[in-house]
C-alpha cells in the first residue's frame, strides 16, 4: 500500500524536468567515465523496438558496458555505405563527447578504437569501410550468438552490471 502522505510526480513532471534532470546526470557521470581510458570499443547489435521497428543499439565499452544512443533503420533495406555513414558519425559523436568539453576539433584524441558488430554481409562490409576509412584502428565481427553471449556475459561481472545499472539509478 503506498504512503498516503505520498504524492507521486505527474506525468508532465515525469516527461519534462524529472526525466530531463535524470538524463543530463546519467550522461555527466558516463562522460566523466569515458574521459578517463585510452582506448573505447562501440559495440552495434540489432533490435526492434515496441513499435516493431529496426534499430540498433551503440554500446560504448571501457571496462563497463554503456548504452551510447541508438541508431534507426528506414523501412527499406539500407546500405553498407549508409549503414557505415550512421555508425561513423555516432562514433565521431563519441570521440568529440569523451573529449574534455571546449577541446579545438584538431586537438580531439580519438577514443574509439575498436568496432564490434554481428557477421552479416552488411555488417562486414561496414568494418570494411570503417577500418579504409580510419575511422577505427580495428574491427572485429561475431556470430549472432556470439555477440548475444558476449553481452551475457558481460552482465555476470560486477563492473558491467553496474554500467548498466547506472542509467536507471535516480540521482540522490
Amino acid at each position: 500500500m503506498m504512503n498516503p502522505l505520498y504524492t507521486p510526480p505527474l506525468a508532465a513532471e515525469l516527461s519534462t524536468y524529472l526525466l530531463s534532470d535524470t538524463y543530463q546526470a546519467t550522461m555527466t557521470v558516463m562522460q566523466t567515465a569515458l574521459q578517463k581510458p585510452s582506448a573505447l570499443t562501440v559495440r552495434i547489435d540489432g533490435a526492434t523496438n515496441v513499435l516493431s521497428r529496426s534499430l540498433s543499439n551503440v554500446m560504448v565499452h571501457d571496462h563497463r558496458s554503456w548504452f551510447a544512443e541508438y541508431l534507426t533503420a528506414s523501412l527499406k533495406k539500407e546500405s553498407a555505405i549508409e549503414v557505415s555513414r550512421k555508425v561513423a558519425s555516432s562514433i565521431l559523436r563519441l570521440n568529440e563527447f569523451t573529449n574534455p568539453p571546449g577541446t579545438l576539433p584538431q586537438d580531439l584524441h580519438k577514443r574509439v578504437f575498436a568496432f564490434i558488430s554481428d557477421s552479416c554481409n552488411l555488417m562486414r562490409a561496414v568494418r570494411s569501410m570503417l577500418f579504409d576509412g580510419d575511422v577505427v584502428q580495428l574491427t572485429y565481427g561475431l556470430g549472432h550468438m556470439h555477440l548475444t553471449t558476449s553481452v551475457k556475459t558481460s552482465l555476470r561481472y560486477q563492473p558491467q552490471k553496474m554500467g548498466f545499472a547506472e542509467p536507471f539509478t535516480s540521482p540522490k
